[in-house]
């Protein structure tokens, strides 16, 4: 295979990717729509619990020393997912 065939077909594999995750996210909601949702939620909320983090220590440059804390977003996380799990409409 041509060197601009393979490099061609790889650009296309690269769009193919979001549509096969949302597919497959979409076929876990069907079939389990709790657990996709806590899940789903879990990681957002950690997400967005250490985005927030790195925001705030971006703005506060004069103390660069300061670590992120992995333990926070992580339990958040794991509470959202177990209270999504025993309350579903929560």
């Amino acid at each position: 295979m041509a060197p601009a065939a393979s490099k061609l077909r790889a650009e296309a594999d690269v769009g193919a990717f979001p549509r096969r995750a949302l597919a497959q996210y979409l076929r876990l909601l069907r079939l389990y729509p709790v657990l996709t949702k806590a899940t789903t939620s879990g990681i957002l909320s950690a997400l967005g619990n250490f985005l927030a983090q790195l925001i705030e220590k971006n703005q506060e440059k004069e103390d660069c020393s300061q670590k992120l804390d992995v333990r926070g977003p992580l339990s958040y996380a794991i509470y959202r997912w177990l209270f999504l799990c025993i309350y579903p409409s929560g």
